[in-house]
């Protein structure tokens, strides 16, 4: 493990150290993605750069995105919104090859500070329930969150949002709304992955992080489920987006710290 995490540590944290925060990341991420069905990256990246470049902390957290995905849908799958789910994901394979050809000339950390401040504007309309000019569940709208989706994919690991938005807006029921996110997210972690493995960033150092997060993402995702069997399913819109909100905030406050600390590194 030691030599698997060596060198992406900046800032020249001890091993301990080092595992006590990719731990956190992950029962944090493990946490918001159990309850939500989504948000193991948005969650657990901004922790992870606090101590390690992006390059390393993006491709660490998909295989767990992806492990989490594959344990959870098989009891989702009879709740998930097929039609809605199978435009999501035809937009995100068209965007997420323009995506990474964009995305990965500007700086990461500028991306995410600016898709952060959209979500967190989004998540404020949505909070008031406003009567939405588009349907959130008609094929265009679907089909442009999925694009946008994987345009953001590429390179920031911030690319759910846009879908996460069009289903808490929808007049989706709460569980049905929750399956599909866990089946889209399942998705775009497995699409991420092969990216991944396809670019060699998935490499030996990213998995030795992935590993070091794994006992906490299991943690953090029993809590999850439990918490969530005891909340009322009217709750969920509410607590997802308070969700959305704080992990989006925590991305933010993370890449202006990285831009600040590049600023003196």
């Amino acid at each position: 493990m030691a030599s698997a995490v060596a060198g992406l540590d900046p800032l020249g944290l001890s091993q301990g150290n080092f595992l006590v925060i990719a731990s956190l990341a992950g029962v944090f991420g493990g946490f918001v993605r159990s309850y939500s069905g989504f948000g193991f990256a948005l969650a657990a990246v901004p922790v992870l750069c606090l101590v390690m470049p992006p390059v390393g902390a993006i491709p660490a957290v998909l295989p767990v995105e992806l492990a989490i995905g594959l344990l959870t849908l098989p009891g989702e799958r009879s709740r998930v919104a097929w039609t809605a789910l199978t435009w999501l994901v035809l937009g995100t394979l068209v965007g997420t090859p323009i995506g990474v050809a964009l995305l990965s000339r500007i700086p990461a950390e500028q991306m995410r500070i600016a898709i952060s401040l959209v979500v967190i504007l989004a998540v404020v309309i949505l909070w008031r329930r406003p009567r939405l000019p588009l349907d959130m569940l008609g094929r265009p709208a679907l089909a442009v969150a999925g694009l946008t989706s994987g345009l953001f994919n590429g390179g920031t690991a911030m690319g759910a949002p846009p879908a996460i938005i069009a289903i808490l807006g929808s007049p989706l029921d709460p569980r049905d709304a929750r399956a599909t996110l866990v089946a889209f997210v399942a998705f775009s972690a497995a699409l991420g992955t092969a990216l991944g493995i396809a670019t060699g960033l998935l490499n030996e150092a990213s998995l030795g992080t992935t590993l070091a997060m794994a006992p906490g993402a299991a943690l953090g995702g029993f809590l999850g489920i439990r918490i969530f069997a005891r909340t009322a399913p009217e709750s969920y819109r509410g607590h997802s987006l308070a969700i959305l909100l704080i992990v989006s905030i925590s991305a933010s406050g993370s890449a202006a710290f990285v831009l600040m600390r590049s600023l003196y590194y």
